[in-house]
């Protein structure tokens, strides 16, 4: 069962339950979810304006604005893409597109407006009999209307104790709310209503509708977006883009349900998963597949809203391309057009436990990969490493981790198979580097992570004295990603071959070892950091992880501190890795250390003086757009 299916399942099916207009909405999933924490939605009630703090909050709302305006680019996947932007298609069509001539009408058109102005007006021009008796019974109508607001407006004046005073004050309300009544009457009978009110609206519908949408089409046009809030990092601008609720910068904030999947729901969630996506796009988000006792986890979606989209707009029939052969949305299937679909929700999760079944055999084997250092894929998200001194051995309950920045830029560099990409978590937005991942399918990134970061238990330089290599040891090798590299004893001559395959005779190449040749690189030692973790009183901080990542390869150790606030992390090869100590409460401390020798590290953790919350974006709910534009073939578009 995949366990990953089942949750993203569920989150499809809690959205689903709250609208009854389904077929508006397409659910999107990311095939690598990232992490936010409330920190990163403080602008939303920030009024700082000046400053550094200024600065940060921009920068906050600027990387909301960029992830909330990636728009979907084929159905059930979402990924954040700079160069298929919400803004860029929106400005768009309302500089390249044609709109509706307002003074030009149909014969349609033309027929309704005369028809509407025998009813309004005279020959000349002047206001029709009907219209003027519809106005003077329309003025009374407002005279009374404003001496009951008045008259309600004193009653709160009135002394309860005075019931000679309330007792007028009924009567005067009573007679003001039947005369009104016996207006509308008569103002129905002899005030024409209906029919000057149907006239006014087919009058006002042909004239100024079209009046009404381009004076919109050209604010919107006209709409400048302010230079300071993304420039730099990508080169594109953007108005502000906020999101309701705004308690999602609440530490704990209410918005957030709990949900427990039994064993029974996880398996029938990722069958019906499973029976909605295509095999292409199940591909992406891997294979993982541990068998579960039940999963839990917190979830919210919050709207998305932004002040200078109107969708009333483009979702019009007052305007068209100059090509004809273009077009807004395709629907699911393709996911053309200029705005296919576009986020209007985005869904998160936070406190993702999956309970194990005991005692099998495949997740017996997960557990070790996690507790040997491995970085292992659970659909989009990332299973938390196991520490290695952890007291119950046989525990089967594991979180979902949870990736800082700096985390995120290894296993970056690590997923896109490029040692000599810079990423400067200080200079680098989260958003660029999910984006650097979303650039290649999914399952290869998966693929380099997982591979690199298992920790090897089989040195392959070491066999070049085995002359035969044993075929247990070749997939003892393989199982470690360390494949041994078969070759041919001895070159065949492809005549002899092509021969030799017509007699139906099959040639066993001999596996001889591949004698690497590589650089000089330098001699791998094997060091031990040992420390201490204290908080500012001196006193010592029991189970407090502390955790290694390779920047090579993304494998991980970490252990917890014991009683006295003492940790000892073993066997770690010399080289360059992110240093990460983390205990709820407090806040984390973050340090990249290169390691050549045994070292000790003392490390003193500060109360968090505003709780952090971490939770991972899962994907967006989209609003899907008819196939539009579709133009009234009778009017005219300049």
């Amino acid at each position: 069962m995949n366990a990953s299916f089942s949750i993203l399942q569920k989150l499809k099916n809690q959205f689903f339950q709250s609208v009854s207009n389904k077929s508006d909405y397409h659910v999107a999933f990311a095939p690598f979810a990232f992490t936010l924490s409330n920190d990163d939605f403080y602008f939303l009630k920030n009024n700082i304006t000046t400053g550094s703090q200024a600065r940060k909050y921009l920068k906050e709302q600027s990387e909301f604005a960029f992830i909330a305006n990636s728009i979907l680019k084929r159905p059930n996947i979402w990924a954040i893409d700079n160069d298929n932007l919400l803004y860029n298609s929106y400005r768009n069509i309302l500089e390249n597109a044609l709109t509706i001539d307002p003074d030009v009408f149909s014969q349609t058109e033309l027929t309704k407006i005369e028809s509407a102005k025998k009813v309004l007006f005279e020959p000349n021009g002047d206001d029709s009999v009907k219209y003027q008796q519809y106005k003077s019974y329309a003025i009374k109508a407002t005279d009374i209307e404003k001496n009951i607001i008045d008259l309600n407006a004193l009653k709160n004046t009135i002394d309860p104790s005075d019931t000679s005073s309330l007792e007028k004050w009924t009567i005067d309300f009573t007679t003001l709310n039947n005369q009104k009544k016996e207006l509308l009457i008569e103002w129905q009978v002899k005030g024409f209503k209906s029919a000057v009110e149907s006239a006014k609206s087919s009058y006002d519908t042909v004239i100024l509708s079209k009046i009404n949408f381009i004076e919109k089409w050209n604010d919107a046009k006209n709409i400048k977006l302010p230079s300071s809030v993304l420039t730099d990092e990508y080169g594109v601008e953007f108005l502000s883009t906020t999101c309701v609720p705004n308690s999602i910068c609440d530490y704990q904030s209410p918005i957030w349900k709990k949900l427990t999947l039994t064993k029974q729901e996880i398996t029938q969630l990722s069958k019906t998963f499973t029976q909605e996506v295509s095999a292409e796009v199940l591909n992406e988000f891997g294979n993982l597949e541990p068998e579960l006792e039940s999963i839990s986890f917190e979830y919210c979606i919050i709207d998305i809203q932004r002040p200078w989209f109107d969708e009333s707009i483009i979702n019009n029939n007052l305007w068209k391309y100059p090509d004809t052969n273009q077009f807004l949305s395709k629907g699911d299937d393709s996911m053309k057009g200029e705005i296919p679909a576009y986020p209007v929700k985005i869904i998160l999760s936070k406190n993702i436990d999956l309970t194990f079944t005991p005692n099998k055999a495949v997740n017996e084997e997960i557990k070790n990969k996690l507790k040997s250092g491995s970085r292992l894929f659970f659909g989009p998200l990332l299973l938390k490493t196991i520490p290695l001194n952890l007291a119950n051995e046989s525990i089967n309950s594991y979180k979902v981790q949870q990736l800082s920045n700096n985390e995120l830029s290894v296993l970056t560099k690590v997923a896109v198979q490029k040692p000599g990409l810079i990423v400067n978590t200080k200079e680098t937005s989260k958003y660029k580097m999910i984006k650097m991942m979303n650039n290649q399918p999914q399952r290869i990134m998966r693929k380099n992570v997982e591979e690199k970061s298992v920790a090897p238990s089989i040195n392959i330089a070491k066999m070049s004295t085995i002359k035969y290599v044993n075929p247990t040891i070749i997939k003892t090798a393989m199982l470690a990603n360390k494949p041994a590299k078969p070759v041919l004893a001895k070159p065949v001559n492809p005549a002899v071959l092509r021969a030799l395959r017509m007699d139906r005779m099959i040639i066993k190449p001999i596996l001889v070892p591949v004698k690497p040749v590589k650089p000089a690189q330098p001699k791998v030692q094997i060091v031990k950091i040992t420390g201490k973790i204290v908080d500012t009183a001196n006193e010592a901080l029991p189970v407090t992880e502390i955790q290694l990542m390779n920047v090579k390869n993304a494998s991980t150790q970490s252990v917890l501190s014991l009683e006295d606030g003492t940790y000892t992390i073993e066997n770690i090869e010399n080289g360059t890795y992110e240093f990460k100590i983390k205990k709820t409460g407090y806040l984390t401390v973050e340090k990249k250390i290169e390691l050549t020798r045994d070292i000790n590290f003392d490390f003193l953790l500060e109360l968090e003086p505003v709780p952090t919350e971490s939770f991972q974006v899962m994907g967006v709910i989209c609003k899907k757009l008819p196939l539009l534009p579709n133009p009234l073939p009778e009017n005219t578009y300049i």
